[in-house]
């Protein structure tokens, strides 16, 4: 199928200012003066409802919107959007209409057995606590027995009521005290995990499979949800799904394990073939602050945060401990993620002022990052704005936390959507024909759907893409993984 996409204000507004009101009715407000609707307009009710007269005055108004906001822009951010943005729009409605084997019964099956385990951990509940009823989701009920009935510590107290909390932490922190506490928290991680992305997930399935009778599953794709440029999905989530399966066993000693990921599967005679960039995030970090040492360290094909550990911490890669490693893993990121010294202490376990001072240590060890978060940051105070690695603008005032972070994140975004471009258009070019497919994109991840006489041909071709998508300073590896569902891919 062909896909034309002409042109698109409320996208190129976005290009613009990516921290915009993105709906055409406010659009219409700012650009062109006119009074607030109180609909939106050009949406599936106005073209099939509207008389034909308001549509076409709907259609005249987006054009003189989209020109308005063009001549309002630069002629880098317009040739971002003419050469990024809507290339990229097309690619994804392909990849929207491809949609992904989806395994709706193996669902469906998963989410009895864990409705069956969660009414088991009640009945349990009740057993040990020596009640006839327990509603675990009412914390109101949960606090009357941990602490009126069996009498155990009140570790934590509610911030507005001053009443005995339970939440998570305040649990965690009696979890030896009774039998109960394990059961009350494995409760609630269950019960997250149904409603909030298996019985969601299979609403969803039900709905598509009841309307067209088919088992591929197509999410919405969004270019314009994240103001760092990260392409999003909703209904559903792919994004979200969790990476990791879950374990069970039940009181009586059934195990079950649940990976909501293995329901996303390839067609017969395919396999789905994932290829990832490796620390992307840091490698972009590399390239800005041109840190010998961290460019060093990423080049050197070696465990690259055991290396910043001994570094920082001044100590020998070989005494480096798993802890060591992740603090200095935590600190790379809460730099990049703009993290303040509080967050980071809970994230490494320590005070703030430990945090503090391992964030100054940190820097001391690799100067050129503290050079050049003050020259982002000089830089954005004088403009207004900051700038991606392919000249994206992302508008910021008084946050002085985002900004490294924006460049950061929003030139990861550069590179992963320039690499999909580059990857589709290379499958779409190779002769002979491929029958292989871009069917998701996960953060730093794309997902193909590959016959398996295709697979080392399509490993080659989407690595070197990838590899080479955006020239930097540092080199982009890409880990390439294969497996029959998207919950088992295996290098």
């Amino acid at each position: 199928d062909t896909i034309h996409c002409i042109d698109d204000p409320l996208l190129l507004a976005w290009v613009a200012n990516t921290e915009r009101d993105l709906s055409y009715n406010q659009l219409l407000v700012d650009f062109l003066e006119l009074e607030k609707r109180t609909e939106d307009f050009l949406t599936e009710e106005s073209a099939t409802v509207n008389s034909v007269e308001i549509f076409y005055s709907d259609l005249q108004y987006c054009i003189g919107l989209f020109q308005i906001i063009e001549a309002s822009m630069e002629k880098e951010e317009v040739d971002n959007y003419r050469i990024m943005e809507i290339p990229l729009c097309i690619q994804l409605c392909k990849t929207q209409m491809n949609g992904i084997i989806f395994d709706g019964t193996r669902l469906e099956n998963t989410v009895s057995l864990v409705k069956e385990y969660i009414a088991a951990l009640e009945t349990a509940a009740c057993k040990v606590a020596g009640v006839k009823e327990l509603n675990i989701t009412s914390t109101k009920q949960v606090a009357e027995v941990l602490f009126d009935k069996l009498g155990l510590p009140q570790e934590k107290n509610t911030k507005k009521c001053k009443k005995p909390s339970t939440s998570k932490d305040a649990l965690l922190q009696i979890a030896d005290k009774h039998p109960i506490i394990p059961l009350i928290l494995d409760h609630r991680t269950t019960r997250s995990l149904l409603t909030a992305q298996m019985e969601p997930l299979l609403e969803l399935w039900k709905n598509e499979n009841r309307e067209r009778k088919v088992n591929r599953l197509k999410c919405r794709w969004h270019l314009t949800n994240s103001p760092t440029g990260r392409v999003t999905t909703t209904k559903p989530n792919f994004q979200a799904m969790r990476n990791q399966g879950c374990d069970f066993e039940f009181p009586d000693g059934r195990k079950f394990s649940v990976n909501v990921r293995d329901c996303v599967k390839a067609p017969e005679g395919y396999s789905l073939v994932s290829f990832d960039y490796s620390q992307l995030e840091l490698r972009i970090l590399a390239h800005f602050c041109k840190d010998t040492t961290l460019v060093e360290f990423l080049e050197s094909g070696k465990d690259v945060h055991s290396l910043i550990a001994s570094r920082w911490l001044k100590k020998p890669v070989g005494k480096v401990t798993p802890s060591d490693r992740q603090s200095s893993k935590e600190i790379c990121y809460g730099i990049i993620y703009g993290m303040s010294p509080h967050t980071l202490a809970q994230k490494i376990d320590c005070s703030t002022a430990e945090a503090f001072s391992f964030a100054r240590e940190f820097y001391k060890s690799f100067p050129g990052i503290k050079e050049f978060q003050q020259q982002a940051t000089a830089y954005c105070n004088k403009h207004g704005f900051v700038k991606t690695i392919m000249g994206r603008k992302r508008h910021i005032q008084g946050e002085k936390r985002k900004i490294l972070s924006s460049i950061i994140q929003g030139s990861a975004s550069d590179v992963v959507n320039q690499g999909l471009l580059s990857v589709c258009s290379k499958l779409e070019e190779h002769f002979p024909p491929l029958e292989s497919q871009l069917v998701l994109q996960i953060h730093d991840e794309f997902i193909l759907e590959c016959p398996n006489d295709e697979i080392t041909t399509v490993k080659k071709l989407v690595s070197a893409c990838m590899e080479n998508s955006i020239s930097l300073e540092v080199s982009l590896p890409v880990n390439c993984k294969v497996g029959p569902t998207f919950g088992q891919l295996t290098k």
